[in-house]
């Protein structure tokens, strides 16, 4: 909504863990009010590199912050932003914690946390106390590798139109997505 109130469980827990349960039995009610506290804001600037000597420059992309859960090996995406065309992003709202924070991994450029990494465990962690702003939490992301090349007909050297090709990644926890590519007429494919 824009006003940067942080989420609140039933009974004012900031997490499912210890909230209360509100239970209502059938054709009762139940009254339940929240206070809701400014949460605080993690900002700051994308730029990228396109490899074509004109420097890093404003990127658009998506900014994803991970809250650091010490009970799972998964760090589940809290919230997501783009960041607009001066690269400039915030996320506000979030509660005291432990945050990495990423950027990219959209197609456009690879994820990229703060620090340089492509691993948000081994990223440089933003920690928020109660209604902090840390600003200038910045990323600069590196253009991704291209895989090309051609498909055809061993048989017949034709071109294999209209086929695809699958391109798998490995990740932290084995195989982490994948994406395709079709042919083109000439049986060409190509992943950026």
């Amino acid at each position: 909504s824009g006003m940067n109130l942080a989420d609140e469980w039933w009974s004012g827990f900031s997490s499912a863990d210890g909230a209360d349960l509100l239970t209502v039995e059938s054709g009762g009610q139940h009254v339940a009010n929240f206070a809701l506290e400014s949460g605080s804001v993690i900002s700051g600037y994308l730029t990228g590199n396109m490899g074509d000597g004109n420097g890093a420059l404003p990127v658009q992309s998506t900014v994803t912050v991970y809250l650091k859960n010490s009970t799972s090996p998964w760090n589940m995406p809290q919230w997501n932003v783009s960041s607009d065309e001066s690269g400039y992003y915030e996320i506000g709202g979030l509660l005291p914690g432990t945050y990495f924070v990423c950027a990219g991994g959209d197609g456009s450029w690879p994820e990229t946390c703060v620090g340089g990494s492509s691993k948000k465990i081994d990223s440089d962690p933003v920690v928020l106390g109660s209604q902090t702003t840390v600003t200038d939490v910045n990323i600069d992301l590196v253009r991704g590798g291209q895989i090309s090349g051609t498909i055809t007909n061993s048989a017949t050297s034709s071109p294999y139109a209209n086929g695809a090709v699958y391109l798998f990644r490995v990740g932290e926890n084995g195989f982490a997505g994948g994406l395709n590519s079709p042919t083109d007429d000439l049986g060409a494919y190509s992943f950026a």
